[in-house]
Parts: C-alpha cells; structure tokens; sequence
C-alpha cells in the first residue's frame, strides 16, 4: 500500500539498511526498477551506531526511506525520531516495519509521525498470522488499496446491490483491507492479544525483557561471544556473535536436541526470550551453549 501511494521524486533514491527482512526489500526493488529510482542499502556495522549512518545518508535526492524500529537479526535500535525530523527537513516518506518492536517497545506514533506504519501480529503483539495492522498518515486516507476486492467498494454491504459496480471506495481504513477480509477468527485472536499486553504494559514488558537480555549478554560474554553494546540494542532481541562468523550447524543440532529455540540470521544467534522465559532456562541454554563451543 504504501509502494503505490507514496511520491517520488524524479530520479530519486529509495533507501534500506542491509540485511532487513525480505519484506521490507523486494516491494521497494520493485518500485525503484518501474519508477527510475536508484535503491540504497546501508550497510550495518556491529560496533557503530546505525542511526548515525542512516542520517548521513538522508539528502535531498531521497525520495523514501523504509526501515524498522530495530533490526529482526541482532536488536539493533533505531533512533526513529531522529530519522524522522530529518525526513520532514527533506521531504522524504518515511515508512515503519514495526513488526519486531510494535507490543514490546514504548512507540508513540504523534511523536514519529511516519508516512506508514505497518505491523504484522505474529511477532510480539501475540497474534495470529494472516493479521496485520496499517497506520497511515492523514494524506493518503484517500489513496490506492493494495488490490481491488469488491468489500472494500463503496455501499458493499449492501448485497442485492453489488452488480451496480462502484469507483468508489469506502472512507477509513476499510478501502485498504485485503480480499477474503471474514476470517472473524483472526480478529478476535488479535483483539484478545491487544488486550493482554495492554494489561501487562509495554513499558512493563520492555524493562522486564531488559533484565532477561542484560543477564544473558553477560552470561555469553563470559563464554567468549560478543553482543552488541547495550546501547545499540533493543531490550527484547539479542545478537549473539562468535568472533564476527557464523555458528556452526553443530550447535543449531544440539540445541535442537535439548528442545532449545533460538534463530540463526547471518553471522548471529538471535536470541528473544518473552515473559514466560526464567533464568532457569537461560542458565540450561549457556551450558548447552559451552558444550557446542567445546573444541571450537
């Protein structure tokens, strides 16, 4: 929705962070190859704040820029706020995956102000996939919905009507909603979700979260691994690098064999406990963790 409504200036530039999630790239490749815009990645570095880099890159020749709150592989934050007030200095659309920090991290979408927001359920709001939730900005409430079902048309409701076919579409957000919407299952699941961490509390979740990945920074620092600095990373993701390489297959075996999940994205071990995580299973995951180093 947002690769069809958003201006572009003429030869412009689209700009993404290396090794963003696939969603967050192939739409934009796609934009940048039919609207003779040149694409951007701006490389990541462990040990060097990425905002930094993100802001020396923002000039008047970009017309959009499309990042997270913090990085899906390793937690690495964003200073959103940063990014936006340059973005209005410059005229450039900003456009937010939230999908790895909406329900987990304090967000304030006045305070932001992006173009578009988007954020799918699955991840840390609780919810089901399929589900997904779109914030934009006043400006394109009357913009082009991603596809042209017939529910999304002005008076659908009214079925013995349907065949008198209508351009227009429906006010709010519901011109927006995908094709096949009645699946009434999802909503209530996601609605229950949104219920639960709003009685928990974002802030609440996102110190609690901060506590789980400070002790097990620490505990695989101890081991020889290395993390990102405190400073440079969200409170409910954590890299975890062996000497800037990947893992071997060896440890995603074991850990596999011990009934222990994490991801392996890149050359890091993603680490993202939730409340129901325990020391317990931290201290069972360090020692698993020592026995796949062994030798190594």
């Amino acid at each position: 929705i947002a690769a069809k409504n958003v201006p572009l200036k003429k030869g412009g530039e689209i700009l993404l962070i290396s090794e963003q999630f696939p969603s967050n790239v192939y739409v934009w490749q796609e934009l940048a190859q039919s609207e003779d815009q040149t694409l951007h990645f701006i490389q990541k570095s462990s040990d060097i704040d990425l905002t930094s880099q993100i802001l020396d890159k923002l000039s008047d020749q970009t017309s959009l820029i499309s990042i997270p709150n913090v990085h899906w592989a390793d937690g690495t934050k964003i200073d959103l706020k940063a990014v936006s007030q340059k973005c209005k200095l410059l005229d450039i659309c900003l456009v937010i995956d939230g999908t790895q920090s909406i329900g987990v991290m304090d967000f304030d979408v006045s305070e932001i102000q992006p173009d578009f927001l988007i954020a799918s359920t699955y991840k840390w709001l609780l919810g089901p996939y399929s589900l997904g939730f779109l914030y934009c900005d006043e400006k394109y409430f009357e913009g082009q919905p991603i596809e042209h079902g017939w529910i999304n048309k002005k008076g659908s409701e009214d079925f013995s009507k349907l065949v008198d076919y209508q351009p227009v579409y429906e006010l709010g957000a519901s011109r927006s909603d995908m094709g096949g919407l009645a699946q009434f299952h999802l909503v209530s699941m996601a609605t229950e979700a949104l219920k639960q961490i709003l009685k928990w509390g974002v802030t609440n979740i996102e110190e609690t979260l901060s506590h789980h990945t400070d002790y097990l920074s620490e505990q695989v620092k101890n081991i020889g691994l290395t993390t990102l600095k405190k400073e440079l990373r969200c409170s409910h993701i954590l890299g975890v690098f062996e000497d800037k390489q990947a893992f071997s297959d060896q440890i995603a075996k074991l850990f596999k064999e011990h009934n222990i999940f994490v991801s392996f994205r890149g050359d890091s071990m993603r680490l993202g406990p939730h409340l129901y995580n325990s020391k317990e299973q931290f201290d069972d995951f360090i020692e698993v963790l020592k026995k796949g180093l062994v030798g190594r």
